[in-house]
């Protein structure tokens, strides 16, 4: 006859307002080598990204995480490789846990703490075999032992018809049927089926404007698919984006500093597989003259041939005005400024979302450095259209 330990929840800290959990863990390593460890955590809430967070025992082990844990999702963490557990890991990860126990903590990136899990000495609050390989396993119950689940539900066990306060550990009989796994008797979601690595097509999806201005913000966001979701955040993306910069993320954000037409590359790799994506984009100069009316309101003309988003701008002179987001100038359109929203004095100069002067009024002289009296909010970044012939 076999015996599984299920220790009871009085003597276990278990953190219960936890959304995302530390789950199982495999101190222990498995049958193939004691070097094969792995860590599991449970979302049991909504999706969150782990990006920023950390897994740490105070130690050997400090645990940078990224990626997204989806609503009802294991996340197994691996060390070194993908061969310390069955099926495909969310996290590779370096370090080690020590056999003499720990405390695991799961940090937020604000530094706050997720989860805690006390192992004792030896893990003996927790569970776990370093003979059998059984797995520390978190259940309703508490902690227990038991054959290895990542990726699916932990076993579980029934609980006693009669509760005895002088008995600290209650045991579960189960039939020997040889086998050192210890199937779940309670009702479970789908397992995850094994997706091997050869059948898995990673395919990049780019979503980026074809045309855009110098000096204005503009963000590129690559979309990965063909893998797991559980695993798509956990693809890295690094850009050349064609005037020898280079940027790293599944979104990014750039300017462009001369005009031209650059080709820009998304270069994504998951263990071993990639893909890459190509796109154009062409970065259009900025054309703009200042003049002045009978009145003396301030005119801004475009004398490019396509339209201009003027988000982020600002017109300078006795006093600053901000445009607003959304703000298109047509192509040899004009957008005329009260004399008053500018303080009344004939000195103007144009400024671009960067503060760079595009234009000033004619006759004037461009100081080298314009105190700005108001906050100029970042620039929306407002795809634009295609230029008219």
């Amino acid at each position: 006859m076999k015996y599984v330990v299920a220790v009871l929840l009085c003597s276990v800290p278990i953190c219960t307002n936890a959304a995302v959990v530390i789950n199982e863990v495999a101190w222990m390593g498995n049958a193939e080598s004691a070097n094969d460890e792995w860590i599991e955590l449970y979302n049991t809430g909504g999706a969150v990204s782990l990006d920023g967070w950390m897994l740490t025992d105070g130690m050997n082990l400090g645990i940078e995480l990224e990626g997204t844990i989806a609503a009802g999702e294991y996340a197994v963490l691996e060390r070194t490789d993908d061969d310390s557990a069955s099926g495909s890991a969310f996290f590779i990860y370096t370090g080690a846990l020590t056999n003499t126990g720990a405390t695991l903590q799961l940090l937020r990136d604000s530094g706050s703490v997720e989860d805690q899990v006390a192992g004792g000495e030896n893990w003996e609050n927790i569970g776990g075999d370093n003979v059998t390989k059984e797995t520390a396993q978190l259940t309703t119950s508490g902690w227990t032992t038991g054959g290895p689940t990542p990726g699916r539900s932990n076993v579980s066990y029934e609980p006693p018809a009669e509760e005895d306060d002088d008995v600290e550990d209650e045991y579960v009989d189960e039939e020997d049927d040889d086998s050192s796994t210890i199937t779940s008797t309670a009702k479970t979601t789908t397992d995850k089926m094994k997706i091997l690595l050869d059948t898995w097509d990673l395919e990049l999806t780019l979503t980026a404007p074809k045309y855009t201005y110098v000096h204005q913000p503009v963000a590129f966001h690559v979309v990965p698919s063909g893998i797991p979701d559980v695993l798509l955040n956990s693809v890295g993306v690094t850009w050349n984006m064609g005037d020898l910069s280079l940027q790293h993320g599944q979104e990014v954000v750039h300017q462009y500093e001369y005009p031209g037409t650059y080709v820009v590359v998304a270069n994504g790799s998951f263990k071993g597989r990639e893909a890459q994506f190509r796109h154009e984009i062409t970065v259009l100069p900025v054309a703009f003259s200042l003049t002045q009316n009978s009145h003396g309101d301030v005119q801004i003309n475009n004398d490019a041939k396509y339209e201009v988003d003027l988000s982020g701008y600002s017109m300078r002179g006795g006093q600053t005005v901000v445009f607003p987001a959304d703000t298109i100038l047509l192509p040899n359109a004009t957008l005329t400024i009260p004399r008053e929203r500018l303080g009344g004095r004939g000195l103007a100069w144009l400024m671009d979302q960067e503060h760079a002067v595009v234009a000033s009024m004619s006759g004037t002289n461009v100081p080298s450095t314009l105190a700005i009296a108001e906050t100029v909010p970042q620039a929306t970044v407002v795809v634009a259209q295609k230029p008219q012939a």
